[in-house]
């Protein structure tokens, strides 16, 4: 890519957006004169950000036999974060990798959004722990952002 002009790398970054970036630029109030305008604007919006670095590192992040849903919520959303990954991956990601146990009381349900399905997995494993996880766990109050009142519930 070093090779190319402003004015060739400016066509071809028009060209090659996709998803949200796509929609993103249609809706610029006024369009990118060049190639460093053009990348300004996008580093303004996206930063200076490596989505597959973040998503590698989120292929093998996953829940620890003994890793309490709120630890492993936390390493997973710090990489949603950075990478501006959408809520419906977010959940994807999330789900895909929880233990079989609590997994399986999560997908039997419809989520609106991330939050929503990380209340229930935290509620959830306190109805499904066995006496191990029951005598060792934490207790954490929270308020979901779906309105459910807080809660204590056992992580």
């Amino acid at each position: 890519m070093r090779d190319l002009n402003a004015d060739k790398l400016f066509k071809i970054a028009k060209l090659n957006l996709r998803g949200r970036a796509r929609e993103w630029f249609r809706k610029l109030q006024s369009a990118p004169a060049d190639w460093l305008e053009l990348r300004t604007l996008i580093l303004q919006k996206y930063g200076h950000v490596d989505t597959d670095d973040i998503r590698m590192k989120l292929d093998v992040i996953k829940q620890e036999p003994k890793e309490r849903v709120q630890r492993y919520f936390e390493r997973l959303d710090k990489l949603f974060q950075r990478g501006k990954i959408p809520d419906a991956e977010q959940r994807r990601q999330f789900l895909g990798k929880l233990r079989p146990e609590i997994k399986k009381i999560c997908v039997v349900r419809t989520y609106t959004d991330i939050d929503e399905m990380v209340g229930v997995a935290l509620v959830e494993i306190c109805d499904f722990a066995t006496n191990e996880f029951a005598t060792s766990c934490d207790y954490l109050t929270f308020t979901t952002t779906i309105g459910i009142p807080t809660t204590t519930v056992c992580i």
